[in-house]
């Protein structure tokens, strides 16, 4: 009986502890520590704070952490701050995509397109959440914190808030696999395997498959919970690779990710990859439209010839309909007026032989 009581003693102690303990951290930072002007160790200690908000998902009261530790120029309290940033705006963005799913889901593509065209034109404040995420991801990239030089990437990639731009996503990946950030060498050899920006090379793809680390010192862009915020396929870094992280850094072997993971999206990549804005290198639809209106796709002499040409704008290549599915409202608009004209003349080709 006795050995019960000392057992349920230390359960309900250690239950404590755990669910105390962000209290506990916060009065140490609150009680010894000048939140204006803290020194190194208190910087620490707020970050640790933010830390253990964070774990006990009360993110509002964790970015108020690393938002003191921030103002001491912290750059790793910078990226994670970045990220509670980043997360509101996609919780955001994952709630609206369910409601307009919800509410529009039985309609036609061309209306669910539209409706979504019409909620990111009227500016949710939530896309601000984006915007601020990027400045501070920058500010504490350009000191050096390869994580934030990664997720600033993977923003760029995912295109909401802010310009889509392939460029600067492979740019801020490279610099953070040059520092040596594992995630970010996988980035890399996802876009290789891809094509996102760069030629496909399966050979560079698997080169940059393999991280090799530089010792057996855990840098702090290598912990768990800036590790764990590594965004990889627009998602946080699975547990799986993080384990194989620690274990390599721990044996100081190299750490490889599989080939068929770079190839194509995995189950738990929060993204596909397909950016919410139009590429600048991907070849215009507009002379297409053009050239159809114009009826300047051949020699258009019989209602065949319409039929014909209506059905190849009907099927369009996959750069055409990424920029359709991507691209400005109006670029749609113009595709569908130039369908339904095609439509019309056609209709009015065939009414004499029908006659």
């Amino acid at each position: 009986m006795g050995k019960l009581i000392v057992t349920l003693f230390a359960t309900a102690l250690g239950v404590a502890v755990v669910f105390g303990w962000p209290y506990i951290n916060e009065t140490r930072a609150k009680w010894g520590c000048d939140l204006e002007a803290p020194n190194a160790g208190c910087v620490e200690l707020f970050r640790e704070v933010g830390h253990s908000w964070s774990l006990h998902n009360d993110l509002p009261r964790a970015s108020l952490w690393y938002a003191y530790a921030s103002h001491a120029g912290d750059a790793a309290s910078l990226f994670h701050l970045a990220w509670v940033h980043e997360t509101e705006g996609l919780t955001q963005l994952a709630i609206r995509h369910l409601r307009l799913k919800r509410l529009y889901g039985r309609e036609s593509p061309a209306v669910r397109r539209q409706r979504a065209d019409e909620f990111f034109e009227s500016n949710p404040p939530f896309l601000r959440s984006f915007v601020i995420a990027e400045s501070l991801y920058r500010q504490s990239a350009e000191q050096g914190f390869d994580p934030a030089m990664n997720n600033l990437g993977q923003l760029y990639m995912l295109g909401v808030g802010l310009p889509f731009d392939i460029g600067q996503a492979f740019d801020w990946h490279l610099q953070a696999a040059r520092a040596g950030n594992p995630v970010a060498r996988w980035n890399i050899a996802i876009a290789y395997a891809q094509g996102l920006g760069v030629t496909p090379s399966r050979a560079r793809a698997l080169d940059y498959a393999t991280w090799h680390p530089s010792g057996t010192e855990i840098p702090e862009g290598l912990r768990d919970m800036a590790l764990r915020r590594t965004r990889l396929y627009s998602a946080n870094l699975p547990e799986i690779y993080r384990a194989e992280i620690r274990h390599g850094l721990k044996q100081g072997r190299p750490v490889t990710i599989a080939l068929e993971t770079l190839e194509a999206p995995p189950d738990w990549a929060w993204f596909s990859h397909k950016p919410w804005a139009p590429s600048p290198d991907i070849p215009s639809f507009g002379d297409v439209l053009d050239r159809a209106a114009r009826g300047e796709g051949g020699a258009l002499q019989s209602s065949d010839d319409w039929a014909r040409m209506r059905g190849e704008l009907e099927a369009p290549t996959p750069s055409q309909r990424f920029l359709l599915d991507y691209g400005p409202p109006v670029l749609r608009e113009n595709y569908d007026q130039v369908l339904g004209g095609m439509e019309e003349t056609e209709t009015l080709m065939r009414t004499p032989d029908d006659e």
